[in-house]
């Protein structure tokens, strides 16, 4: 049977890693935009794969404000593809909510929707 209306969306996913700088935050049209890369580990002895991050609105204001080099996040969203100026296949991974976070030295903060986080 096919799907006559809607397309199904499965783009998306959980991401993990840790924070290779310190998120960029810029504004457009009053809108926060925090753009940041992760290393992802790959396996034990392996290099890591960086992903370039970006994330809107309050969720971007949380990234800026609390993450910094060497955090730990993992949060869920979606990637897309795009063409760089010199014309080759990059991917962004936007992040749509934040699961988990490690800020500094200690335990890991579950980010639940309690109201008192701004997502």
């Amino acid at each position: 049977m096919a799907i006559k209306s809607k397309r199904l969306d499965v783009n998306n996913s959980t991401f993990s890693g840790c924070l290779g700088a310190d998120p960029e935050l810029k504004y457009f049209n009053e809108k926060a935009k925090a753009s940041f890369r992760i290393a992802v580990a790959c396996g034990e002895g392996k290099e890591p794969v960086w992903l370039f991050c970006e994330s809107w609105g309050q969720t971007g204001e949380f990234v800026n404000n609390y993450l910094k080099k060497g955090a730990w996040i993992v949060f869920t969203g979606r990637f897309s593809a795009w063409l760089d100026k010199d014309g080759k296949p990059r991917l962004t991974f936007t992040a749509e909510k934040i699961i988990s976070h490690k800020a500094e030295q200690g335990d890991v903060e579950p980010t639940q929707d309690t109201g008192e986080m701004p997502f």
